[in-house]
């Protein structure tokens, strides 16, 4: 009987996040072809975000915000473990931050249209000559004044630990020459598991630590390097939070 009850309580709330998405994402439509000038993604992206974490029940803990100057453009490279790591960073980042996502996302009914008509910006992993191509859409983008978020594990992780960094996120950065910020998110993994069906209430913490400064003309060592300290500094906080 609590089996079936578990089943009837996931489809309940996934109906809800999937009427909410498809909700938000006519009007994102709407907006880019109707009222383009007055419209912004980026704030539409947070009230998205935050009707979600309502839904759900999911209460946010914010720590370190002071690290991020809200008159200022960063790189922020954040840990990956859940779906839902995407509507609590849009909630957490008080600067307008495009978010890199697989281009695959784009054949989803509705959603996917969406994502295509957003200032979003899509990679397609298996084409490297695509892949490049986005990272040059990055740089571009951070030219206008907008940051960048990366997950540069690549994928989810099933456990929640930290999985090993691609070199990507950090030829952005140096490429970029923009600060660095490490985010750290915990719990997320507890919320919709990857591989599960499961939809929990729950914490979940976002830590943002200190900018990092990419050196200029960087070598390959260094590149590595920067991107050894940055996991470092995330691997850190998820032990010391998990730990507590």
């Amino acid at each position: 009987m609590k089996s079936f009850f578990n089943k009837v309580r996931f489809l309940f709330k996934t109906i809800g996040l999937v009427l909410i998405t498809v909700y938000d994402s006519i009007i994102v439509l709407f907006n880019t072809f109707f009222n383009s000038k007055k419209y912004s993604f980026f704030e539409h992206s947070r009230k998205w975000s935050r009707r979600l974490l309502k839904f759900s029940g999911v209460k946010l803990n914010i720590i370190g915000l002071d690290n991020v100057n809200t008159n200022q453009t960063y790189i922020f490279i954040s840990n990956h473990s859940s779906l839902f790591d995407i509507p609590v960073l849009f909630l957490s980042i008080p600067v307008n931050a495009r978010i890199i996502y697989k281009k695959e996302l784009e054949k989803i009914p509705v959603f996917g249209y969406m994502l295509k008509k957003s200032p979003l910006i899509p990679v397609q992993r298996e084409d490297p000559r695509k892949a490049f191509e986005s990272i040059q859409q990055s740089i571009d983008s951070i030219k206008e004044d907008v940051s960048v978020i990366i997950f540069p594990e690549g994928t989810r992780s099933r456990s929640g630990e930290l999985g090993e960094f691609r070199r990507g996120a950090f030829n952005l950065a140096t490429r970029s020459g923009k600060l660095i910020i490490p985010i750290t998110i915990i719990g997320t993994n507890r919320i919709i598991p990857k591989g599960k069906l499961s939809i929990s209430t729950g914490e979940v913490t976002v830590i943002f630590s200190p900018p990092i400064k990419p050196p200029q003309n960087p070598t390959a060592k260094e590149e590595k390097e920067m991107m050894k300290l940055t996991r470092n500094i995330i691997a850190m906080n998820l032990s010391s939070e998990t730990s507590k």
